[in-house]
């Protein structure tokens, strides 16, 4: 069989199949649109994960936040108690440091002062009185100072936790609009997978009913690639030996005789290499 034969037979063959080929195109693109799906629900599940990763934190900080706040209007609630059981005077800090100025001028007095007996016990005396009462306006003091100060870190947790919350808000909102686009290229990619799957069986059923025709056609397109190559072997060689063997084969193929496939392809090949120089 020359050359023109196997390509006239080949031309045949891949008409009859024409069906096969398109099945084989549409498989192509459905499989490159369902990895392109498949790119997208990788992409958008790690989105999914890192969303949720970072509202569970938000809401952990808004949990602890809750709490430290918690623990500060207690504190608040305390010192205000404390006030209430032994009310201050305005000047209590002042008071306080005087008392102590007093009691500490009283003790120094009964060890340096060589007191009597009866003097250092109502010196004493006087001492636990005094000492009682700044005990009382100390509290009062600790109590105003740790009032303050809750009232002003519970407002700043307070504004803390409001910051959170409205931030955990909106990761949640975008995580749920993040999980709608998953569901849809999920069902989008599961969608183009089924459909490739159809497509394989069809091509599998035809090239099952058209066993004979695809294997024709196989070795038909392996045989004409084979002396294709030879021939371009064969042309390789160059030379004014291959030219005029070229030429006397192109003579004997128009006149119609029976040529050599290989001879006839390697002129082929010689005539493209002419031209390109």
């Amino acid at each position: 069989m020359n050359f023109e034969e196997l390509k006239s037979q080949q031309e045949e063959l891949q008409k009859k199949l024409a069906p096969l080929n398109k099945l084989k195109k549409e498989t192509s693109k459905l499989k490159n649109e369902r990895d392109r799906l498949n790119e997208i629900v990788k992409k958008t599940s790690a989105d999914v994960k890192k969303l949720k990763t970072e509202r569970d934190e938000l809401n952990k900080s808004v949990q602890r936040m809750k709490s430290e706040r918690e623990t500060l209007n207690k504190q608040r609630e305390e010192a205000k108690k404390v006030q209430e059981e032994s009310p201050a005077k305005v000047s209590a800090p002042n008071s306080y440091l005087v008392l102590k100025k007093k009691i500490k001028n009283l003790l120094w007095r009964i060890e340096t002062s060589g007191v009597s007996f009866k003097e250092e016990k109502k010196l004493r005396s006087e001492v636990d009185v005094l000492s009682k009462e700044a005990g009382t306006l100390e509290k009062q003091v600790s109590a105003k100072r740790i009032l303050k100060s809750s009232i002003r870190e519970a407002s700043k947790k307070h504004q803390t936790v409001v910051g959170l919350a409205q931030k955990s808000e909106t990761t949640h909102r975008e995580l749920l609009k993040t999980y709608a686009e998953l569901r849809k290229s999920r069902s989008a990619a599961n969608t183009a997978h089924g459909k490739l799957i159809e497509k394989r069986e069809k091509i599998q059923n035809f090239e099952e009913l058209n066993k004979e025709e695809v294997g024709k056609l196989e070795k038909i397109t392996k045989k004409i690639k084979s002396e294709k190559k030879k021939a371009r072997e064969l042309a390789s060689k160059g030379g004014i030996k291959a030219v005029k063997k070229a030429e006397r084969v192109k003579k004997e193929f128009e006149a119609g005789k029976r040529v050599d496939l290989r001879e006839l392809q390697a002129m082929v090949e010689i005539k493209k290499k002419r031209k390109r120089k």
